[in-house]
């Protein structure tokens, strides 16, 4: 947490300055509300107001790094390439995730094909999922489409996109 002092600085009849500190200053504070304190602080004396400063101090000292996430289907298991007629069939594909991060497929295309991200309750594994809704779509997912899995920054990880695979011709 930070700790948020005031400075008001004025000088005084004979042109010296003069500082006084205000600590424990809440740290949520309006910057224009610390001005006019300082303002008001300063009317109550002889002196002509400088300037009024806010100081924030944070102890970065246990700042842990972020890490940088990972996304990939897991290649033990998965075949080196994903066909069309493959994926029509609707499969389901483990992938190995490191972040904490919320996870979302981008929609990068006009295909119909449906793809979600789920973890097994009872394996512990999580699996992309990709196929069609029903017999009628099947003729506007199209090879040559992308798979983009993003994960939002949290205060472990960085954000990140990943495109785990190409749907191709077959």
């Amino acid at each position: 947490m930070a700790d948020t002092k005031l400075i008001v600085t004025s000088s005084d009849s004979n042109n010296q300055l003069v500082q006084k500190t205000i600590p424990n200053i809440n740290p949520d504070t309006d910057n224009n509300a610390l001005k006019s304190f300082g303002q008001k602080i300063t009317a109550l004396t002889d002196s002509t107001l400088t300037k009024v400063e806010r100081v924030d101090k944070t102890n970065i000292s246990a700042a842990v790094a972020k890490l940088t996430p990972s996304i990939t289907l897991d290649s033990t298991v998965v075949p080196s390439t994903l066909t069309r007629s493959f994926c029509l069939n609707g499969t389901n594909l483990p992938i190995d995730i490191e972040t904490d991060g919320e996870l979302s497929i981008v929609n990068n295309d006009n295909t119909t094909w449906c793809t979600t991200i789920r973890l097994g309750a009872d394996t512990g594994v999580y699996r992309l999922y990709i196929g069609i809704v029903n017999d009628q779509t099947a003729t506007n997912a199209t090879a040559g489409h992308s798979v983009i899995v993003e994960s939002k920054e949290t205060d472990r990880y960085y954000a990140g996109r990943f495109e785990l695979f190409t749907v191709l011709e077959g």
